[in-house]
């Protein structure tokens, strides 16, 4: 299926954060990454712990 590569990953956060397109979308939407973080933070909180991925 993948040519013999390893199947793509998920980015994590940071890379995402890193990305050139994503801060261009992120200053047009006027926000910032803490905002990011903090909604990522806030959304694991409200998560079931047995659905958590591991570290």
């Amino acid at each position: 299926m993948y040519g013999g590569e390893a199947p793509p990953r998920e980015l994590t956060l940071d890379e995402m954060l890193a990305d050139p397109i994503v801060r261009i979308m992120m200053n047009r939407d006027r926000v910032s990454e803490e905002d990011v973080r903090e909604a990522i933070r806030d959304a694991s909180r409200r998560k079931p712990a047995t659905l958590r991925r591991p570290n």
